[in-house]
């Protein structure tokens, strides 16, 4: 539900239109429905449309551990494959959709280093690769040719997130497109390579190391920088689900900033706080959100994706709004006046005791004199602090008022419905339909 609502928000992202008239002019065999633009394409088209509407707006779901967008790939690969092939029920289609998640945030796991790639990118296309195995009903051989085949297509650098380019969006699409093909390619015969993770040129060697014998898998393989786990891709398997682990994100923006935001947010509403009250504002973070959000701001040249990644935006949005969501992520909230005032009373100060994510602090001086501080230890939409069912529900009702064509109430909770009782759906089609509004 909250990957299906971030998809219909995301329908009006910059660069979504212009992907799908792209996809519409070429065409095709009419076999996988498109989310909120209505029509039909084939299924790796589809694919990769539905996986950028997810992604586009920054507001799907993210393993904090993996750090990998899993359902922006592994859902619309599963929903565009189940569609071609009809008749798919929607017990066998969540069967197929966790395998695609499970694989792809479980070669998250193992990277335990990298340098310069985009994991939801690169990890996406072999969860989506898995999911469309399991539904074209690949054997262990076939399956094993289609993530071989994966192996030549996965990609994604972070070049775009630092330039502030829409083609970041679009990674978890193309990781979908990559996995359909890879899969179809392979039912046909189509040969992929052998040593897809562990081999010379293979998933690890290229992604997360380069170069040395092979040891043990459950030890830690470092080379030139990098560092790789292969037990990570096996440990609990069938015992321990990934999909289990997925945080539900309840601002549009990097999950980087969500603990900080937590804890500014609390004081705004706890204080009433407006902009005129607040002289400044510290976050105190890790380095490793640092690197990934601590960012200038500047009005008129950074645009949205720059806004999605700039801590200092994030905090002078909220404080602006006294809330941050999908208003504040778009060219007229990113061109704000009122933000550009606010900018220079945000401040990010690295605290390397700080491990990873949590505990993050936020300090505000007052213009009264007083100093108030709120510290987060688990992030809002985490697993160990779950949004409520109905905050995924409201999200998702948010979310499609969004959509290109917002649908009418009725449809919005029928399509809520289906999602609930998705186990005992006859044919996923019918969800499918319903998302075409």
């Amino acid at each position: 539900m909250d990957s299906l609502g971030c998809a219909l928000a995301g329908s009006t992202a910059p660069g979504v239109a212009e992907l799908a008239a792209q996809m519409r002019d070429w065409g095709g065999a009419p076999q996988a429905t498109l989310i909120a633009f209505g029509g039909r394409l084939p299924p790796a088209a589809a694919s990769l449309v539905n996986g950028t509407m997810i992604h586009a707006r920054d507001f799907d779901d993210t393993h904090d551990i993996a750090g990998v967008h899993a359902c922006a790939s592994a859902l619309p690969a599963a929903l565009a494959v189940a569609e071609a092939r009809g008749g798919v029920p929607g017990r066998e289609f969540l069967a197929a959709f966790i395998i695609g998640v499970e694989v792809a945030c479980r070669l998250g796991l193992a990277v335990e280093r990298y340098k310069g790639w985009h994991l939801t990118g690169i990890c996406g296309a072999f969860g989506a690769a898995a999911a469309a195995a399991r539904l074209i009903g690949l054997d262990a051989r076939g399956t094993h040719m289609a993530l071989g085949i994966a192996l030549s297509q996965a990609s994604g650098t972070l070049q775009p997130i630092q330039d502030g380019a829409l083609t970041k969006r679009m990674h978890p699409g193309l990781a979908a497109q990559a996995g359909v093909l890879s899969a179809f390619l392979a039912r046909r015969g189509v040969t992929g390579a052998s040593e897809v993770f562990t081999g010379r040129f293979g998933f690890f060697h290229l992604f997360a190391g380069t170069k040395g014998p092979r040891t043990d898998p459950a030890e830690v393989r470092r080379a030139e920088g990098h560092a790789y786990r292969n037990a990570a891709l096996v440990e609990g398997l069938g015992e321990r689900y990934e999909v289990e682990r997925l945080g539900l994100k309840p601002y549009p923006c990097c999950r980087a900033s969500h603990g900080v935001l937590d804890g500014f947010l609390a004081l705004i509403r706890r204080e009433a706080l407006g902009p005129e009250q607040v002289r400044e504002v510290r976050a105190r973070v890790s380095p490793w959100i640092a690197r990934l959000v601590d960012r200038p701001f500047r009005p008129g040249e950074s645009g949205v994706v720059g806004g999605q990644f700039s801590l200092p935006y994030h905090l002078a949005a909220a404080l602006l709004r006294g809330d941050v969501f999908l208003d504040s992520f778009t060219e007229e909230g990113v061109a704000d006046p009122q933000i550009a005032d606010l900018l220079p009373r945000m401040r990010v100060i690295v605290d390397p005791a700080i491990a990873h994510k949590t505990p993050v602090a936020v300090e505000v001086d007052l213009a009264d004199g007083r100093a108030l501080r709120e510290t987060v230890r688990e992030v809002l939409g985490s697993p160990e602090r779950p949004l409520r069912e109905e905050e995924v529900r409201q999200k998702f009702r948010k979310c499609a008022s969004y959509a290109l064509r917002p649908p009418e109430e009725e449809t919005a909770e029928q399509i809520v419905a289906a999602v609930e009782r998705l186990e005992g759906l006859e044919d996923i089609s019918r969800l499918a339909a319903l998302l075409s509004l």
